[in-house]
């Protein structure tokens, strides 16, 4: 009778956590105090900030547990601008990516300035922003 007790009493702590951990993921995920207020961008010297924001789908108000951040890292590497990117959260509300973007090694003008890599990658130039080379 004893042993059943204890078993009973185990299980019933063991639902009743269960229970807690449940509870404080739905709140978590659905509460305004994880919503994202802030999104730091890094890094970027030619693509704005807005623009990167935009590829990354993330938005002011999203909620910081839902977003995926290796889904966001492969959609700016996807992009072709960037070299590396690292995202990481900053509880509870803030979101911070530093990008490293993709710089020419040579300059081709072929009716429009294109940056050359020497990982054989062409990118796009504005005059503006024809890169200082060696």
């Amino acid at each position: 009778m004893g042993q059943a007790r204890t078993s009973n009493k185990a299980m019933t702590f063991f639902l009743l956590l269960l229970l807690f951990f449940i509870v404080v993921f739905y709140v978590s995920v659905t509460s305004d105090i994880f919503a994202i207020k802030r999104i730091a961008i890094e890094g970027n010297l030619e693509v704005p900030s807005d623009s990167i924001k935009h590829i990354a789908g993330l938005d002011i108000g999203d909620n910081i547990f839902r977003e995926n951040l290796r889904d966001v890292k492969a959609r700016l590497l996807n992009s072709g601008m960037f070299k590396s990117v690292v995202c990481r959260r900053h509880f509870p509300s803030t979101v911070n990516i530093t990008v490293k973007e993709k710089q020419p090694d040579f300059l081709i003008a072929c009716n429009k300035l294109w940056g050359f890599t020497t990982d054989c990658e062409f990118l796009p130039l504005s005059k503006e922003s024809i890169p200082n080379l060696p």
